[in-house]
């Protein structure tokens, strides 16, 4: 069960134009166990998302951001209802090792995760066994990674600090969410 990259999913043009517009969304930099979370946020779906004790409300969608996601419907199939964006402002913004299985999120949906601005390196590993045993990407600006159904209860995945210094990056992490009542 592997992920499906597309190294060019977008032109450049295209991932520059995406990035300007998601620039101007209201980014947030929660706190996690009292530490700040090193990355912002903006949460686009059908209610506030919580995971990890923290609380994130939902933006409305730009047409931009749903032209996208229907342009990834289109292509790969699925029904994403939801979008987690993160900006990574720098080499040391990251997120740890994880993953996406919170309880309202539908398990038997695949995640599409698209990348603008600067490259950075993207490892994902077994849950048990070899932890060992992993398997790298470097997502540039435009490129596409999904995730299958299934993916996030068997594997983690993580966007380490860099020591190569880096401009911004933004990922926007499609996924279909269970209604607010399951």
């Amino acid at each position: 069960m592997n992920p499906v990259f597309v190294e060019s999913f977008l032109t450049p043009p295209e991932a520059e134009t995406l990035l300007a517009s998601v620039q101007g969304l209201c980014w947030t930099r929660g706190k996690f166990r009292g530490h700040p979370v090193p990355r912002e946020e903006v949460w686009i779906g059908p209610y506030a998302y919580k995971f990890s004790g923290r609380t994130l409300e939902p933006a409305s969608w730009t047409p931009e951001v749903e032209a996208i996601r229907d342009r990834i419907r289109a292509r790969f199939g699925g029904d994403y209802n939801s979008v987690l964006l993160n900006r990574y402002a720098n080499a040391q913004d990251s997120v740890s090792w994880h993953s996406d299985d919170e309880q309202k999120m539908d398990s038997n949906h695949p995640i599409a995760s698209l990348s603008l601005g600067a490259s950075r390196a993207f490892f994902v590993r077994p849950i048990t066994k070899n932890k060992k045993a992993v398997q790298t990407y470097i997502l540039t600006s435009g490129s596409l990674l999904v995730m299958p159904a299934g993916f996030q209860q068997r594997y983690q995945h993580c966007v380490p600090k860099s020591q190569t210094p880096c401009g911004s990056r933004v990922n926007l992490t499609f996924r279909r969410m269970n209604s607010e009542k399951d």
